[in-house]
């Protein structure tokens, strides 16, 4: 056995541990060392049934991003386990549903939240996390039924949180920023995953109205 293939049935094995009730995570380090196992796991769907049909689970994921909500542990290792959520596969699993409930007990009650925001508005995050934090801003906003109110009343109330988004120096995260200002445009029923295939948000020269679109492409609708 090479020593990826043993780093890689250790991580399994510590996965499975932690989600079958036998080992229950007690510190930021077996919190990091959780989430590594998370994105080692080659099926992100299936990763995620475990995680939502075993309530160990989902008290695990909401654990390892509380032990130490820090920028620096947010920049290193929370970072990847929303990279990891990030899967195409994931959202399509009944219309980001499912999803929608791991991002939940990521962000209530806020203790995770609150120090990713404060983070991200002091500008003590790395572009990937930056990038991680539109993601998710947009995916609770995404959340169905009275779900997103808190969200939504969340970027009135902060209008830099926005305003930074829209001016990342990423295009990717400026791209998700043109979805959440297109998404409060949106009808409180509307606001879901299939938001994203209504006309307008997917950047900056993408509007409802068609007739404010530039026949020049600029650079983030090229991206």
């Amino acid at each position: 056995m090479s020593s990826n293939e043993a780093r890689l049935a250790r991580l399994s094995k510590f996965f499975n541990n932690v989600i079958y009730n036998q080992r229950i995570l007690t510190s930021s380090r077996e919190g990091c060392n959780f989430i590594e196992s998370v994105c080692a796991q080659a099926d992100p769907a299936a990763c995620l049934h475990k995680l939502l049909s075993k309530s160990s689970g989902l008290i695990a994921i909401q654990a390892c991003v509380r032990f130490d909500t820090s920028p620096s542990n947010i920049n290193e290792n929370t970072v990847l386990l929303l990279e990891y959520l990030q899967s195409p596969a994931l959202e399509a699993i009944d219309s980001g549903t499912a999803l929608g409930k791991i991002l939940l007990t990521l962000v209530e009650p806020p203790f995770f939240w609150d120090a990713f925001t404060e983070a991200f508005r002091a500008g003590l995050l790395k572009a990937n996390a930056c990038q991680s934090y539109a993601w998710l801003l947009l995916r609770l906003i995404y959340l169905p039924g009275k779900a997103s109110a808190p969200y939504l009343t969340f970027v009135a109330k902060y209008p830099d949180v926005i305003d930074a988004i829209l001016k990342s120096s990423e295009g990717d995260t400026r791209n998700l920023g043109q979805k959440i200002k297109h998404a409060l445009s949106l009808e409180l029923q509307d606001l879901h995953i299939d938001a994203e295939v209504k006309p307008g948000g997917r950047h900056d020269n993408d509007h409802a109205d068609h007739r404010l679109i530039s026949i020049m492409p600029t650079a983030d609708e090229l991206l």
